[in-house]
């Protein structure tokens, strides 16, 4: 599980179903790349970067973010 990347999705308020929904992508399939069923593709993780660092104020990698 990312738990960095989970920690960060709360900082900034949002749940899955919002994300997936940010980020362009079904819930389900969210839901399965978090759980690690299936893998993010590189434009998902960079979307995924840039949403959460600006919500956040941050500047988190996305090896930071995508830690296993």
């Amino acid at each position: 599980m990312y738990s960095n990347l989970i920690v960060e999705m709360v900082k900034a308020g949002y749940n899955k179903q919002e994300l997936a929904k940010e980020i362009g992508i079904h819930y389900n399939t969210l839901r399965d790349k978090l759980s690690d069923s299936t893998e993010f593709k590189i434009n998902e993780m960079v979307k995924i970067q840039k949403i959460l660092n600006e919500k956040n104020n941050t500047n988190n990698t996305i090896d930071y973010l995508f830690k296993k």
